[in-house]
């Protein structure tokens, strides 16, 4: 559904700009955990300014990037393939395709030659091709003169252009640029996994989690998750949420339950009523939604009604930005709600304005309701355990 830019406050992460002032004793449950997330946003951010300077070096390498030679130009007669390379609109030129040089660099040029018997060969059917067997007794693969005399023209301007190119890269840089990229990219995608795979003990350390998701989500914005991190994160913090003790629902159903008990006292945590509202209004779309698009947009009253429907269902989403879970349990209920709904390839709403934000993009187009959600929980996780 199509979403206005509106204005939601977003809750600053206390820290997250600073997080070695908020140190943590090597004594502390969660020690290894938080050092590895920090870490972890440590590289990635050294990453993202070998990324940056990647990206310049690439422009100054594709400004500079000499013409290919004519003897790589191809013809129809050519022993390999062509690739195109666009000029101008409709206009471009062929070249010889660089991967089946590099697959035929070892392969000597041959022809089928045959060598078999006419008569022989007059016997086979006529209205069927000969079988393989029948042409490796009829045909012999022989050198191809002419097509090895111009592979070789080929292979050489290929070899003498990418040494040319490749000089080009490493005289300005480019090269050892991403050779690091790629270094610092792997080992914080190592430590990020690390850090999935271990069970948080505490708020801290579930915190910790958090803030490495919202770094890796929340600053960059990618247009989808990459290798599964944030739904792996995502994942990872619920399941520690769940496995804390002293926290249970009182009815079966966690999403369902509006009442917890939390260190034996009776307490209730507003945001179940505001899951419960979303997963309402999405299921009254949901019961109607396929009948209405079958109307719209020739019946105006459906056309109206499916409006006002998406209006409730966006409506939803923004209440569950604005009530702060206030236990471990709803926080854990709120995530695992936002991730279930996701999970059946429904999207929750973007475009909204997030009043921290550094970037100029996300002034101009708003960033998604995960953005805010997860910020809202680093802020609320902390309180909840004073």
């Amino acid at each position: 559904m199509n979403m206005m830019l509106k204005s939601t406050t977003a809750v600053a992460l206390v820290g997250y700009s600073a997080a070695p002032a908020d140190a943590v004793s090597t004594n502390h449950p969660d020690a290894e955990l938080i050092a590895m997330a920090r870490q972890a946003i440590s590289i990635g951010r050294q990453a993202d300014e070998i990324g940056n300077r990647v990206g310049d070096l690439a422009q100054d390498y594709h400004a500079r990037k000499p013409t290919r030679p004519d003897a790589l130009r191809w013809h129809p007669t050519d022993p390999v393939g062509y690739e195109m390379e666009q000029t101008a609109p409709g206009r471009g030129h062929c070249w010889c395709n660089s991967e089946q040089i590099e697959e035929r660099r070892n392969t000597p040029c041959t022809r089928e030659e045959f060598v078999g018997i006419q008569e022989d060969w007059e016997t086979l059917p006529f209205d069927a091709p000969p079988s393989p067997e029948q042409r490796e007794r009829f045909y012999a693969q022989v050198p191809n003169e002419r097509d090895q005399k111009r592979f070789d023209q080929i292979l050489a301007a290929h070899d003498a252009y990418n040494a040319e190119l490749d000089a080009l890269r490493h005289e300005i840089g480019l090269d050892v640029a991403e050779v690091r990229f790629d270094q610092l990219s792997e080992q914080s995608l190592d430590l990020e996994r690390e850090v999935i795979g271990r069970q948080a003990k505490t708020l801290n350390g579930l915190r910790a989690k958090a803030e490495m998701l919202i770094y890796n989500w929340g600053d960059n914005l990618p247009s989808g998750p990459d290798d599964g991190l944030v739904e792996n994160v995502m994942a990872s913090i619920v399941t520690d949420l769940c496995n804390f003790t002293g926290v249970r629902a009182v009815a079966p159903d966690i999403a369902d339950a509006a009442v917890m008990i939390r260190d034996g006292r009776l307490e209730t945590d507003p945001i179940f009523v505001a899951i419960d509202a979303h997963r309402r209004a999405w299921a009254d779309f949901s019961a109607v939604c396929s009948e209405l698009s079958n109307r719209v947009p020739a019946d105006k009253q459906a056309d109206a009604e499916v409006t006002r429907l998406n209006e409730a269902i966006d409506d939803a989403a923004g209440k569950l930005l604005d009530v702060i879970p206030t236990t471990i349990a709803g926080a854990s209920a709120l995530l695992a709600y936002a991730a279930e709904h996701a999970s059946g390839g429904n999207m929750w709403p973007d475009g909204y304005v997030d009043e921290d934000t550094k970037s100029g993009w996300d002034r101009v187009h708003g960033v998604s309701w995960e953005v805010l959600l997860h910020k809202n929980l680093a802020k609320a996780l902390p309180n909840i355990a004073a």
